[in-house]
This record gives structure tokens, sequence and C-alpha cells, in this order.
């Protein structure tokens, strides 16, 4: 089995948190039926571009699922991604009935510090989505701006800017009666395209 801190194909900071030396054990990859995995809830992202979800079908379609998708236990045969929504439900949409996954232990507070460096490292992740993760981390999980910047490695100045606009767009959205809300993407566009 490959080990997840030799191969370079996921970021050094979510390396870092899945260390050998932080758990005594390597994480290593291996394939789990499709239908065992469930979304997470809390996930960073709340919208999914169906045009780019389309994309990746057609390349699991032909490829296969080239990176495993990050999982945590979280019942009986039963575990929650941690990072990889977009390449499971592109999986699921193309017929695929397993995939990679890497699983691994993680507490809820190691789980979203671990999925928000994922999106982080992503250019299409809304400022909004972002903030709200960076929001989680500070009310759920009791995080300073100062911790939380130092985890992350974004500075303070920077976190403290998206939340002030999270705030603004969510008085504005209050007005007009709309909320922001879990990840959505149109199941149909992607159904029709792929």
């Amino acid at each position: 089995m490959r080990r997840l801190s030799e191969e370079g194909d996921i970021s050094p900071a979510i390396v870092r948190f899945l260390s050998p030396e932080r758990h005594g054990r390597p994480t290593e990859a291996r394939v789990l039926p499709i239908n065992r995995i469930v979304s997470n809830p809390g996930r960073a992202r709340s919208r999914i571009d169906a045009d780019g979800l389309v994309e990746l079908v057609a390349s699991i379609a032909k490829h296969g699922l080239l990176q495993p998708v990050l999982v945590t236990p979280v019942g009986d045969d039963t575990y929650r991604i941690v990072a990889g929504e977009r390449r499971w439900r592109a999986a699921m949409a193309a017929g695929l009935l397993a995939i990679p996954v890497l699983v691994e232990e993680l507490d809820e507070r190691t789980a979203l510090e671990i999925s928000m460096i994922a999106n982080l490292h992503r250019q299409d992740l809304t400022r909004m989505d972002e903030a709200a993760a960076f929001e989680r981390m500070i009310d759920t999980h009791g995080y300073s701006v100062g911790r939380l910047a130092r985890r992350i490695g974004k500075r303070k100045r920077y976190i403290r800017k998206r939340l002030r606009r999270l705030a603004v767009e969510r008085r504005r959205n209050a007005r007009r009666g709309r909320a922001v809300g879990p990840a959505r993407i149109d199941e149909t566009a992607v159904a029709r395209q792929a």
C-alpha cells in the first residue's frame, strides 16, 4: 500500500496533520464501496460548479479516480468525507462502485481544519464559503483569530476582513429573505451532461 507522506499528491499542510509521527502509524490508501461513504454536511464549499463536475465525471469515467478521497469513520462501515467531495460525487455519477480512499480517525476539529485547508488551496472557493468556515472554526471549535491564522497560514487581517464581509452579506441577505446554505449543485444538469 502507498503511504500518503511518501507520495506528494496532496498538500504538505494536510500531510503534516496525517503524518505517522503525529499518530504513530502511516495513513494508507485502500478501496471502499462508494455506498459506504457519506457527504460531509459541514464542508466549507456551499456550491459545486455543475459544468466542472461534468468534466470531472467524464475524466473519472475514462481514467478512474486517480487521487484518493480522505474519509473518517463515523459508524458501522460508514465513512464521512473530509476532503474530496467533488471527486466522490463525480465517481458516483460515473457509475463507480468503489473508490480509493485514505481512512483516518479524526476528531471534528481536525477534520474541519483539513477540509478547510484543502479548500483554501483551491481558487474556486468563494469568499463567503471561506468566511463561513473561518466562523465555524471560531464559534464551534473555540479558535481565536490568531490561532486560526497560524493553523491555516493566513494573516489575522485577512481572516477578520472575510468575517466582516460575511456579516455584511448575511445582513443584506436577511433583508432580502435569503440565507447562506449548504452545498447546492444542479444534479439534473449534471445528469443531462454526463
